[in-house]
């Protein structure tokens, strides 16, 4: 419930019997919001508020023992701020004076009209919201300092160009200067720039500084940062704030990336490779001269980037058009993957083909590069090893019949970790004596013996590496072609891990035998698994104080009920994060040393999520241990806590919906039972003995008695439709209006009315609801618009309306007509129009009154789904 809608506890204090219940009767009339206690005297009143806590005090002036200001002294005493209002009936400007000296919030003097309780009503109301904000505003500065001294950027706030704040970070930046000289210096004193202009007089002026690079200066040293400046108040002055980040490392970040894309151009030029560079629209981006002199495309078309007549050039020139076509488009259907090739020209020279997809850091494509190398004499030089290269995957070597390596490349020295100069001439089982008794010299001579090539996975814990082997028997020895499969098994275990968690969490969370408590409990330890961390908690958090509410684990000060000052834990971080999300693998290493949170809970793993419900921050869900983590957490990893802080979100929202939605059925359904049982009862009996009475004499007087018995069940059947009816609304359907209409109308006494009906197609209504509301709205016409009035029903753009010939509604009075109880006619409840503006309302229609073009009634309901006639 929002603040301005909160209830508000009164303390009614007077010292005449009954006044005080009698004030406190009259302001819960008058403002529902307000709940009254009635005091008979100062004694009792100072008893009930040592009991109590109340948002207002109104008391009496002049009452025995102790008067209105003396109790207004006691109770300043403790609460300096609690609203008080003296009420009383011997006034005197003398007394008005006396009294706001002393600290009272309101002064009213008593008079005999009812109005003034709604005055003395709306006087509390307004007293207390100006409390609450003036406390709400208090918070938010402490919050708001609290962010500042959390940032890390540096923050100065100014005013009048001179530092009235600096936090933490800001002094660390001038740390040769204490923050007792900070505070009052110029800005300038510290801040430095190479314009022309005075960014700082133009920062004080309103002309805001958006990442402009500036320096800070500190005992001779120059650090380079970003600086951005925004116009506040502070303590209600106006002040700029200056926000800091240090560029150091960005500035080195791109003086290495200049160097790098020098280096990447030089050697782009450099290389005796062909290179070319589409994006991946396939448009030509760049190549380089060798790219240029081995295809022989003209410069004009390169320069043009057609790709399209570039493409015509290459296939004249290659043997197999089809082929190389087929290669090129094979690389743009498959982005993820490299590819590699060779292509014979007309001209018999053969090229080595390789590409591959550039990605950006996000890992977005932004084309294709292509590697082209002649390598005709290579091919001839290398003929005898073709079909060993061209089985070769990322790593090969060879040995002989004695099992002597003959060829290593490169990278199979690199996965042996043995220099191949080395090893060339010497024995594999020599070197690698570990090998003897495991399935590689198995699977070896199994290949030998047998003279067929054999594949097989392998973990050598020698190397602490996994690999992929395939091993190709020949008449001089043994071929072995090998790669380091160790990451991508690790990552296919951790994805399955993944996936199977992400399943238990769904199956857990839809389980609708499962309550809340229990999926809570339950995908905690699931994550608490996963994570491979002991200890899984869930915290709310409210004024600054963190509460555990569910745990696992065995951790004494993480267990449900278990409270702390929010400073003193470590989701104070978390709910201050921008993504709302928090890891931390090693927390001495990583500055927590010396951290409250770290000195109380001593948690060196920690991983949180912030819980957010219906936009106000709830708590924390959140995993540690009390021991490092070796590495850091995954994607996959920071992905389960987000899902899971946003599951616990989502069902802490229906939860309090659900808790509202209880409440009001309930009082809807008390209210709906009173009227039924307390009303129609006696209601019934007045008629038993009016029946009685008219057979003995049958008077005009007890005809109107009858015609007002009627009323009142009409008023009764209305009432309760209101509060059983009027927000509810079931699946809607399909509505034939004309239909609808005709039926409504047969259904409601329209005496010599006439009905026009110039409504087709359908609508997607609840019929009956749908229905109610036209009936009200044909009842009203006729009970308005006279007896041979003609109501006319016909289309919208997004709804249709109903209109009479009857005399119309005021103009002024057309705001007032959807009101509870407004009626224009004598005698008339107001209620058929109330229900029908909520049945619109559950309908999520709007519903307006207007002027009909001859001067009558008209309501145009719009908003109104009006499927097409095809949808089936």
């Amino acid at each position: 419930m929002s603040q301005s809608r909160s209830l508000i506890s009164v303390l009614c204090v007077d010292d005449e019997p009954g006044m005080a219940e009698l004030i406190g009767t009259y302001l819960e009339r008058f403002d529902d919001r307000l709940s009254a206690t009635a005091a008979t005297g100062s004694r009792e009143a100072l008893e009930l508020i040592d009991e109590t806590e109340f948002d207002c005090i109104v008391s009496d002036y002049d009452m025995p023992g102790s008067d209105g200001l003396q109790l207004l002294e006691a109770v300043r005493a403790d609460s300096p701020d609690l609203p008080f209002i003296l009420f009383t009936g011997r006034g005197s400007e003398e007394i008005a004076s006396d009294a706001i000296s002393r600290g009272v919030t309101d002064y009213m003097q008593k008079e005999s009209e009812t109005e003034q309780y709604q005055v003395l009503a709306q006087r509390i109301s307004n007293t207390v919201r100006q409390h609450r904000l003036s406390q709400v505003a208090t918070t938010a500065r402490e919050n708001a300092e609290t962010i500042l001294e959390a940032s890390p950027n540096a923050i100065f706030v100014t005013t009048d160009g001179r530092c009235v704040y600096a936090n933490p970070t800001a002094l660390d930046l001038v740390s040769s200067v204490s923050k007792a000289d900070v505070l009052g210096s110029p800005i300038s004193t510290f801040l430095h720039h190479d314009h022309d202009r005075d960014v700082f007089r133009d920062a004080q002026r309103g002309d805001a500084l958006e990442q402009e690079r500036l320096s800070v200066r500190d005992d001779g040293e120059e650090t380079p940062v970003e600086a951005t400046t925004r116009e506040i108040t502070w303590d209600g002055n106006p002040a700029v704030v200056y926000i800091l980040r240090d560029i150091t490392d960005r500035i080195a970040y791109e003086q290495e990336l200049g160097y790098r894309q020098s280096l990447l151009r030089s050697t782009f030029e450099a290389s005796p490779d062909g290179i070319l560079f589409t994006d991946t629209e396939r448009k030509i981006m760049t190549y380089n001269d060798q790219f240029f002199e081995l295809w022989g495309i003209p410069e004009e078309v390169l320069e043009s980037g057609d790709r399209k007549l570039a493409l015509e050039i290459a296939l004249d020139r290659v043997a197999d058009g089809d082929a190389f076509r087929q290669y090129i488009e094979s690389q743009y259907q498959n982005p993820e993957e490299s590819q590699h090739n060779q292509v014979r020209l007309r001209d018999g020279t053969i090229v080595d083909q390789y590409s591959t997809f550039a990605l950006a850091e996000d890992e977005t494509p932004l084309g294709v590069v292509w590697f082209y190398r002649d390598i005709t004499e290579v091919k001839r030089l290398e003929q005898t090893q073709q079909e060993a290269f061209d089985r070769m995957t990322d790593a090969v070597y060879a040995v002989d019949e004695n099992w002597d390596f003959t060829f290593l490349n490169e990278r199979a020295g690199r996965l042996l970790r043995r220099d191949t100069d080395d090893l060339l001439g010497e024995n594999v089982w020599t070197e690698f004596p570990e090998a003897v008794d495991t399935d590689i010299y198995d699977r070896y001579h199994e290949a030998v013996e047998g003279n067929e090539p054999v594949s097989f996975e392998l973990y050598y814990d020698p190397l602490e590496t996994e690999f992929e082997i395939r091993a190709f028997p020949s008449e001089t020895g043994l071929t072995v072609y090998f790669r380091d499969i160790t990451e991508q098994r690790q990552t296919q275990t951790e994805l399955m891990q993944s996936v199977e968690t992400l399943h238990e969490l769904y199956e857990t969370a839809s389980d609708p035998e499962m309550s809340f408590e229990e999926k809570q409990r339950e995908l905690l330890q699931v994550g608490s698994e996963y994570l491979d961390l002991p200890y899984g908690f869930v915290t709310e958090i409210a004024e600054s104080t963190q509460t555990v509410v569910a745990s696992t684990g065995t951790h004494e000060l993480l267990q449900p009920g278990e409270s702390c000052p929010l400073d003193d834990a470590y989701c104070r971080r978390t709910i201050s994060t921008e993504s709302g999300l928090l890891a931390v693998q090693n927390s001495g290493a990583e500055g927590w040393s010396g951290d409250p949170a770290h000195e109380r809970f001593e948690l060196e793993t920690y991983i949180g999520g912030k819980i957010v419900v219906e936009g106000e921050l709830y708590g924390t869900v959140c995993f540690a241990s009390s021991e490092p983590r070796e590495g850091g957490f995954s994607e996959m990893e920071w992905t389960f806590v987000e899902l899971l802080s946003r599951w616990l979100a989502y069902e802490l929202e229906q939860r309090e919906h659900q808790s509202q939605l209880e409440a009001k059925n309930a009082q809807l359904e008390e209210f709906a039972s009173i009227v039924s049982h307390d009303l129609r009862n006696p209601l019934s009996v007045a008629d038993g003995y009016l029946e009685l009475a008219m057979e003995e004499d049958d008077t005009e007087h007890l005809s109107k008695v009858e015609r007002a018995h009627d009323r009142m069940k009409g008023l009764i059947d209305d009432i309760l439709t209101l509060a059983r009816e009027g927000e509810i609304v079931n699946e809607p359907t399909r509505v034939d209006l004309r239909t609808l209409i005709e039926g409504c109308w047969e259904n409601v006494d329209t005496e010599d009315a006439r009905l026009v009906v110039d409504a087709e197609g359908t609508v997607v209504a609840d019929e009956s609801r749908s229905a109610q509301l036209l009936e009200n709205l044909v009842r009203n016409a006729v009970e308005h618009g006279g007896r041979t009035v003609t109501v006319t029903v016909g289309d919208l753009p997004d709804g249709f309306y109903l209109e009479d010939d009857g005399s119309g509604i005021p103009e002024d009075v057309r705001s007032k007509l959807f009101q509870p109880g407004f009626s224009t006619k004598e005698g008339g409840t107001g209620i058929g129009l109330r229900v029908a503006d909520q049945i619109a309302t559950a309908h999520g229609w709007d519903i307006a009154a207007t002027a009909s073009s001859t001067g009558g009634a008209r309501f145009e309901i719009t908003g109104v789904e009006r499927p097409s006639e095809t949808v089936v």
